[in-house]
């Protein structure tokens, strides 16, 4: 019979020295942001297969989910000048976020409020957000700025201010810009917390900038395979590269590699996977290094189960 299991209980770890017991033989004081620790607990009940395959928890996630969490949408030097934008989709949903102000960013639904067409359909920069079927038209900072054939609507000089765009929470953090659909979240600082400010307070995020960009689209459920990639250079000295694959469930499973390139003579590889569910996750890397003109990394990540995604980067 199986033994039964409390799901408030901590899991057992296994035999042997600790991380703790590890750090406290390093012959130098360690930092406190390396004995960190922050286990998480999320039952031992089967995940039903029907949240990574039904339209129904599709639809559930999209209102209860994508439509209410704090998101990433860009990067600050994203949209460096006023009138710079980014078009944020998710799921069946599209937003615009743009900077009004040299300090200030907004962000709208992409959508006309007069026949519901996109307002645009690529990034870019502009003085009005213009919509392409009727012409209607709206300032950067979502003020209505023009109604075409203005007598066919008499009922909008009273009310104009019912026209203007309505905006979309946004949070900026380290130079990410993050938005947030409900109206009445919690602010993205307060979501965010302290702790985790201050794990990554000392990589100084705010002063990177994102080199490259690569996207591919996968014919899969966002938990089984969720690739961020973010490449940030200051010069051909320092190299860091941010790899984060969320697969099977956001909660479950994580993982970070982290490559740290100073210059030729020293390169930093760390791999951290954390993996609390039954699937089964294989991670190889593959790194030669020449010298400072030539660096490779090659991930592939093959997560087995029902379906099959296969990841591969090449830098």
């Amino acid at each position: 019979m199986a033994k039964e299991i409390d799901n408030h209980v901590p899991l057992e770890r296994s035999p042997g020295p600790s991380w703790q017991d590890v750090l406290d033989l390093d012959t130098r004081p360690v930092p406190a942001f390396l004995r960190a620790e922050s286990p998480y607990l999320n039952g031992f009940e089967d995940i039903p297969k029907e949240r990574y395959i039904s339209r129904e928890w599709h639809d559930k996630e999209k209102a209860c989910l994508w439509s209410r969490v704090w998101q990433f949408a860009c990067r600050e030097e994203h949209i460096p000048d006023v009138g710079s934008y980014i078009v944020y989709e998710i799921a069946d949903q599209s937003f615009l976020v743009t900077r009004v102000s040299e300090n200030e960013i907004k962000a709208y639904p992409n959508v006309c409020l007069h026949r519901g067409r996109l307002l645009k359909t690529y990034d870019g920069r502009c003085s009005e957000f213009r919509c392409p079927y009727h012409g209607f038209a709206w300032h950067i900072d979502g003020q209505l700025k023009h109604v075409p054939a203005e007598w066919d609507f008499p009922h909008l000089e009273t009310r104009s201010e019912e026209m203007d765009l309505p905006e979309v929470q946004v949070g900026t953090w380290a130079g990410f810009v993050f938005i947030n659909p409900d109206p009445n979240a919690e602010s993205l600082n307060d979501f965010l917390g302290d702790e985790i400010q201050k794990q990554f307070k000392r990589w100084d995020l705010e002063n990177r900038y994102v080199q490259a960009h690569v996207s591919k689209i996968v014919n899969c459920n966002w938990k089984i395979a969720k690739l961020c990639v973010a490449l940030l250079v200051c010069n051909w000295k320092i190299v860091k590269l941010f790899v984060v694959v969320l697969v099977c469930n956001w909660k479950v499973v994580k993982l970070r590699v982290v490559l740290l390139a100073c210059n030729w003579k020293v390169v930093k590889l760390r791999v951290v996977v954390l993996v609390c569910n039954w699937k089964v996750v294989k991670l190889r890397v593959v790194l030669p290094v020449c010298n400072w003109k030539i660096v490779k990394l090659r991930v592939v990540l093959l997560v087995c189960n029902w379906k099959v995604v296969k990841l591969r980067v090449v830098l």
